[in-house]
């Protein structure tokens, strides 16, 4: 009887590990394991106490010589326990480290198929850049308007895909996000019959403050795939503070009036952005979205 009992107490006490300390629910553990030795120690006290209840079902194993003393009894329920809970506690600490290694092996598995898509994805930039410098020499003999626009493209590209490349930095200056954003306006207001209203109001250092690039692209984008700004009394706002150790940064722009759209129509852009910013910074930042009747509104502040 006594293998069963101890095979008992080590499952038990592992089963209380899982499902109580492995979902970090130490106070209802703790307690699971006091009600544990409760009823164990009951059990136990009836074996070796000749109960006449025990002895009825179980009298045939007990010696009849035996006189019960409690001081051995605590000792050998003390000991038997306590060995048998720190073994399931080894077990369960080494159940612990073989799932903290797969999950490793998992991510350097994952990591390396993300490597060996992007490298064979990988162009040349070299090789564009002649080819679009080419374009744009010839074009521009002709049509330097249309010129123009292609070399709008050209540094858009670039500035995508450097700020996209593995190993890129996670932020840059404000001043080349901005710049980036006017090309990008250049760009779509050269595709559009409607003229783009922007109200700029940018205060402090715009050189001493950094954001995720492309950060700012992806707002006024969503700005006029879903929203209005070719209004003159009702531009696209676009608000930057930079201070000693903030950034704030604020960009409103009026709904469609044929069809609002809601914050889930609008893809996995703010959604993206919102995940790069924990990334970049992860105890720093506020990012704010409101969808309102008239206007969609997005406010990030960064500490630095």
């Amino acid at each position: 009887m006594s293998f069963p009992y101890f095979i008992g107490i080590f499952y038990a006490t592992l089963s209380i590990f899982k499902r109580y300390f492995l979902k970090d629910k130490i106070l209802l553990g703790c307690s699971a394991f006091l009600m544990f030795y409760v009823i164990s120690g009951a059990f136990m006290y009836m074996a070796t106490s000749s109960s006449p209840l025990f002895e009825e079902h179980f009298g045939e194993y007990l010696k009849e010589s035996y006189r019960f003393n409690f001081r051995e009894f605590l000792q050998t329920f003390l000991i038997m326990h306590g060995h048998f809970t720190m073994l399931a506690f080894l077990y369960y600490q080494h159940e612990n480290e073989l799932r903290a290694i797969q999950k490793q092996l998992s991510e350097i598995r994952l990591r390396h198929d993300y490597e060996y898509s992007a490298l064979a994805q990988q162009i040349s930039p070299h090789m564009l850049t002649n080819l679009l410098q080419n374009c744009i020499m010839e074009i521009r003999r002709g049509h330097p308007t249309t010129a123009d626009q292609l070399n709008d493209l050209y540094r858009l590209m670039n500035y995508y895909t450097d700020a996209h490349a593995a190993g890129s930095r996670k932020t840059i200056l404000i001043s080349t996000e901005i710049e980036s954003v006017k090309t990008y306006l250049r760009a779509n207001q050269a595709l559009s019959d409607v003229p783009y209203y922007i109200d700029w109001k940018i205060t402090g250092n715009i050189n001493r403050g950094s954001l995720p690039p492309t950060s700012m692209i992806c707002l006024v984008e969503n700005a006029i795939k879903y929203g209005e700004i070719g209004d003159r009394n009702d531009p696209l706002k676009i608000q930057i503070e930079i201070g000693t150790s903030t950034i704030y940064l604020s960009i409103r722009n009026r709904k469609k009036r044929s069809s609002p759209s809601s914050i889930s129509s609008r893809g996995s852009g703010l959604q993206n952005l919102r995940r790069r910013l924990q990334i970049a910074y992860p105890r720093g930042h506020r990012f704010l979205v409101r969808d309102e009747s008239i206007y969609f509104k997005v406010k990030i502040l960064i500490h630095y």
